[in-house]
């Protein structure tokens, strides 16, 4: 199975007796079978017709809608699984602070040994870079996260912990055109946080989407807290996958030079000119050394096709998961943690994160 991206403006989807073809300009562009997907994801300016829409919610695949840098719109699902009991109990664990409390150290604790796991992998094959201060900062933080008496401190020792593993990750590049220190969300100021961002966006989406699959509300979380459209138990789950999915391609689409500099652009995309005003202000001070502001940074609509393809081939990598035993696809692994998730859940245990080894 597969998520079906376009991103060609103007374009449209169509379905054509048991194929999903994209269209522009009266040309078949892209076209695969419907049984293959189990996602479609339209970046800004991308329609599709009746016909399309039916057959896509009838077989219960998810439409995602973004505008032109990643962004979320919207998304349209089909009929929403009747798991009644888990979801009952997922809200009777959110209304219990001691469960929620267990839950996020299980999901902070999964994040942070992934971090480490996947510096010391990349570091291989890069022994020049000091990557040790990290490494021993995130083995000292580990044991705090049991101990952490409520979910700020929580939060606290997650963002120490990421913070120090994003400036290691800074250390790991090797193509001298791109420089990295420390995450800037909204907008990146730099191609490397740029990428980081879109591809944290697709996997959310795809965790949301399995998440809804298992039975589960993907908007209430433990971790992360309720908040008006956020999907917060997706945005917990994907913590530990962060690392070892989309970090892992960022680093080798850089460092190999599948992306370079021309894959990237200060102006926005067009539909971002039209009714985001707010991505083109830095935040506040985000400086230059000469004294100017830095500008927001975004993927080429080349530089997104490119990034998209092999984040995709990443997650059908296989990997051993240490729960079943057996060597499957990331995406797989991400369906059975989401099912780990709804077990616990219904029987009251701790949640236990993949771990890569």
């Amino acid at each position: 199975m597969t998520t079906l991206y376009v991103i060609e403006q103007g374009a449209q989807l169509h379905k054509e007796s048991r194929r999903l073809c994209v269209r522009k300009d009266g040309r078949t562009i892209q076209e695969i079978p419907l049984f293959k997907v189990d996602q479609v994801v339209l970046f800004g300016n991308v329609g599709l017709t009746t016909p399309a829409l039916k057959a896509l919610l009838s077989s219960s695949i998810d439409v995602v809608f973004l505008n032109q840098d990643g962004r979320y719109r919207g998304r349209l699902v089909g009929e929403t699984p009747p798991h009644v009991a888990l979801r009952m109990a997922q809200y009777q664990r959110a209304a219990n602070p001691a469960d929620v409390l267990r839950l996020a150290r299980c999901i902070v604790a999964g994040k942070i040994e992934n971090m480490r796991t996947s510096l010391q992998r990349w570091a291989r094959f890069r022994p020049e870079a000091d990557v040790s201060r990290a490494l021993e900062r995130l083995r000292a933080g580990l044991p705090t996260v049991s101990s952490a008496p409520d979910i700020q401190t929580l939060l606290g020792i997650e963002g120490s912990a990421s913070g120090q593993y994003m400036y290691a990750l800074g250390q790991l590049l090797t193509n001298p055109e791109f420089t990295f220190c420390r995450r800037v969300r909204r907008p990146p100021t730099d191609p490397v946080n740029a990428l980081l961002s879109f591809g944290y966006v697709i996997l959310t989406r795809r965790m949301e989407s399995i998440v809804q699959s298992v039975g589960l509300d993907p908007y209430l979380g433990f971790l992360h807290g309720v908040a008006y459209n956020r999907p917060s138990l997706a945005l917990d789950l994907i913590e530990e996958f962060r690392p070892v999915i989309v970090d892992s391609v960022v680093l080798r689409c850089i460092n190999d030079r599948v992306l370079t500099l021309a894959h990237f652009q200060h102006q926005p995309p067009a539909d971002d000119q039209e009714d985001e005003a707010e991505p083109a202000s830095p935040p506040a001070g985000e400086r230059t050394s000469s004294g100017g502001t830095l500008q927001p940074i975004w993927l080429t609509e080349e530089g997104k096709a490119i990034f998209l393809r092999e984040l995709e081939r990443r997650f059908h990598e296989e990997v051993r998961h240490p729960l079943a035993g057996e060597q499957m696809p990331y995406l797989r692994v991400m369906e059975q943690q989401a099912r780990e998730m709804a077990r616990c859940l219904r029987e009251g245990d701790a949640y236990r994160p993949f771990v890569r080894r």
